[in-house]
C-alpha cells in the first residue's frame, strides 16, 4: 500500500524555460502596454477635439462668408436704387431739353425763322453693277464669310 501510495503522489514539475522568461518581462510588458494605452488614448483625446475645432472654424469661415456676401448685395442694392434714381432725372433732363417748345424758343433767340419753301432734292444713287452668278462668284461670298 504504501507503494502503490507512494505512486500516486505527483511531484511538481519544473517551469519551461519559455515561460521563466515570460515571467521575468511580464512587468515590464505590463508598463508599456499602459504607457501605449495612456498615449491612445491621449491621441484620440487630442485628434477629437482638433477635429471639432476645424468643424467650427469651418462653420465660422462659412458664416463670415456669407455675412459678407449680404452686405454686399445690400450694397449693390442700394447703389442700383440711386442710379435709377439718378437715370430717371437725367431722362427728365434730356426730354426737357429736347422738348420742341424749348427747341423752337432757343431758336427764335439765335434768330432762326419758319422756312417759306420746301425744297425736295433727288440725289441720282450709281447703279451697282450685278455680278454674274456662277460658282466663283459663289466660292468668293464664301470666301467672304470665313473671314
Amino acid at each position: 500500500m504504501i507503494a502503490r501510495s507512494l505512486s500516486r503522489v505527483t511531484h511538481p514539475t519544473l517551469p519551461s524555460s519559455a515561460a521563466i522568461r515570460s515571467g521575468r518581462g511580464a512587468g515590464e510588458r505590463r508598463r508599456k502596454i499602459a504607457a501605449r494605452t495612456r498615449y491612445a488614448m491621449l491621441a484620440r483625446l487630442v485628434v477629437s477635439v482638433v477635429s471639432v475645432t476645424a468643424l467650427v472654424m469651418v462653420y465660422l469661415l462659412l458664416m463670415a462668408k456669407a455675412t459678407q456676401l449680404n452686405y454686399d448685395l445690400v450694397a449693390a442694392t442700394h447703389e442700383r436704387t440711386q442710379l435709377q434714381a439718378r437715370t430717371a432725372h437725367l431722362q427728365d433732363v434730356l426730354s426737357t431739353l429736347e422738348s420742341r417748345e424749348r427747341l423752337s424758343q432757343y431758336a427764335r433767340e439765335l434768330g432762326m425763322t419758319e422756312p417759306q419753301s420746301f425744297t425736295v432734292v433727288d440725289i441720282p444713287t450709281e447703279h451697282v453693277a450685278q455680278r454674274q452668278s456662277s460658282a466663283l462668284a459663289f466660292l468668293w461670298s464664301v470666301r467672304d464669310w470665313l473671314k
